[in-house]
This record gives C-alpha cells, structure tokens and sequence, in this order.
C-alpha cells in the first residue's frame, strides 16, 4: 500500500509558484513604493483576433465590472453612514468581493476556449505555466459567458464556475455546442475591493492556479410558489384586468398617458422607444383569496392589492414574446391604479425559508 498522501490546509497561505499578474499601482497607495514599482509581472495581452467578436464584447464589459467594483467598494469602504468612525468600525474585517476575480475566471475561459497550438500567450496572460495546446485555435468560441457560482476557498483565493455557450468550427461550418460549465481557480494581490487580503487601495493582481475544468451543472431547484392564489378575468371589463391592460398599453406600446393609469407621485414613465406594438394579457392573478370572499374593496381610497400578469406582446418585427409583470395597484378615486412595478413576484405565505434544491445536468451535447 502506498504513503497515504497529507491532507492539504486550503487556509494556510502558501507561497506562489508564479508572479500574480497584472498589477495597477494606485498613485494613492502609502505602502512600500518598491512592493509595486519592481514587480516585473504578465500583463492581459490578448489576440482579439483569437478571441473572436464575442469574447471581445464580453471583454469590455467584464472589463467594466473589473474596474468598477473596487471603486464601488472603495467609495462603500470611504462611505461612514453615521458621520463619525468609532474604533471598534476601524478594526472590523472588510468583506472581500468576488466581482473582479469572477470577471477574470469568465475573461480566462473565454480566451483558453478560443485558444490553440501557437495561440498560447492569450491564456498565459491568465494561467503563465500553460503549456503548448493541442488544438488548432478558434475551433470554440463562447458566444455567451457568465459566472454562476463564486466561492471563496480561502482569504483571497476563489473558485469560480463560468457557464459557456460554446460554438464549435466543423469542416461543414460552427456548429452550437451547448451550454458548459468550467470552474477556475484565482488568486488575488490586493485589498478586500479587488477580492484579496491585502490593505484596500493598493496594487492589485489575479493569476489562475490552474486549467479550466468542465463541471456539472449547478443544482437547481424545486418550482417556487409565488403569492397569488386569486385567478382573475383578462377582459377588460374586469377592473383590475383594465387597469392593467390599460397601463401596459401604455407603458410597452405607447398608447395614451401612462400618468391617467398611475398613482400620482409615482415615477414610472414608459419605455422609448416602444419595444411592442400589440399585447394581449393571458393570465391574471392576484394575492386576494383563492375563493369563500370577495375581492378588494375598491371603494375605499389606499386599498391595495398585488398583481401578478402574464403578457404576449408583439414586437416590430412581428415577434411574439410571453412577459411577466408584478404590479401593486391602489384604489383611487373608484379605480385601481399602478402604484409600482414590483422587483420580483411576491413568494407564497407557505413558500419554505429554504428552497429545495433538485438535481440538474449540463445541457451540453
């Protein structure tokens, strides 16, 4: 029987095996002027020829996230809502982010996907032991990439599982190759905003610690519940049906004032350019009792009453597209206006504080 092999601590912070790259010295940084100025790091140089118009679409705006999100957690981290920093808020442990490692695990997958034999460096820019690829380049390429689960294994060291749309070259042409999942792993230098351990506002860097590796999809979940146990008519003639048609009319098409079917002081305004130019409601329901009572007492000003609305709207181009709207209206007057667009549909008052969770498989062919 061979050594039984020791168990690894994910917790202890190792030394590296290669230089984290890239870093940006911040002009602001009070730390040790040669920690950034004499490091000699990889830099992102890719091909865009090898990553192909998609991956240099999501490169921008994954970019975007990059950069913002240690600003955005810079200024949070800056930000004192009270007026006044005690000591006990000085000394607390700053949350580390995993904005900016996901959106280098999702810009990794993208060129390692893309990449081929004599290719190699736009992948090196992520992952430097990379070897020689096997592959002629630009045989994938992902036409979408997001990351869908982020986890992090120790203090600035992340896993990340990017989801790919992946097409693939045949001698008869690309071909869809379905949906993929590719879990990273990343390495940071730098404050909590950037996802590291380090002191905020300082130099920054993320390097991968190894190749993509294709994983299951993550698990999905039982259906949910939602708050509206109340069917109602779709006809106009129904009140609340009326009202609703009439703001969606008004909202998704552009026919008559959105403010004669809104609450005043509300700020919605419709969308411009108008994205429809029909739209039927199919099915409407409500957060009244399912049956034994009455409805809403529309007498009454301030009553209100959620809405939950599925919607065929024809497009332009003679698209036809089935939409959901959660809408609170509130009587007024003798009738029911839209009072808000609500974020999300309201859960059912049996709905469970967890939701199940059920197997799923990556549809990946």
């Amino acid at each position: 029987m061979g050594a039984r092999s020791k168990p690894r601590n994910h917790h202890r912070r190792a030394t590296l095996p290669v230089e984290l790259g890239p870093v940006y010295a911040d002009p602001g940084w009070d730390g040790d002027p040669g920690d950034a100025g004499e490091l000699d790091l990889p830099g992102w140089q890719s091909s865009p020829a090898a990553l192909g118009l998609a991956t240099k679409v999501a490169t921008t705006l994954l970019w975007f996230a990059v950069v913002a999100g240690p600003l955005l957690g810079l200024t949070a981290l800056a930000h004192d809502a009270g007026g006044s920093a005690g000591a006990a808020d000085r000394t607390a442990p700053a949350t580390r982010s995993g904005t900016a490692p996901a959106g280098v695990a999702t810009l990794y997958v993208g060129a390692w996907l893309a990449a081929g034999s004599g290719t190699e460096e736009t992948v090196r820019a992520y992952y430097p032991q990379l070897a020689n690829l096997p592959d002629e380049p630009n045989r994938h390429s992902a036409s979408r990439l997001v990351p869908v689960e982020v986890v992090e294994v120790s203090p600035g060291y992340w896993s990340i599982t990017v989801a790919a749309q992946v097409a693939t070259r045949t001698e008869s042409g690309w071909i869809d190759a379905g949906l993929h999942f590719y879990r990273v792993a990343i390495r940071v230098l730098g404050g909590p905003e950037a996802g590291g351990e380090g002191e905020p506002g300082g130099p920054t860097g993320y390097v991968a610690t190894g190749l993509p590796a294709e994983v299951g999809a993550p698990a999905g979940l039982e259906p949910i519940e939602v708050g509206y146990p109340r069917n109602r008519a779709t006809g106009k003639n129904d009140p609340v049906a009326g009202a609703v048609t009439r703001f969606l009319e008004a909202y998704l098409l552009g026919e008559g004032e959105l403010t004669r079917y809104i609450s005043p002081g509300s700020a919605l305004t419709p969308i411009v350019p108008s994205p429809y130019t029909d739209l039927t409601v199919r099915d409407l329901s409500t957060d009244e009792p399912a049956s034994g009572s009455r409805g809403r007492d529309l007498d009454q000003d301030g009553t209100e009453l959620a809405v939950l609305a599925t919607v065929e709207a024809t497009d332009r181009h003679a698209g036809t597209h089935l939409l959901g709207y959660a809408l609170t209206l509130t009587s007024r007057d003798g009738r029911w206006e839209v009072s808000a667009l609500d974020l999300a549909p309201a859960l059912g008052a049996d709905e469970p504080d967890e939701p199940s969770p059920v197997s799923a498989s990556p549809s990946a062919s």
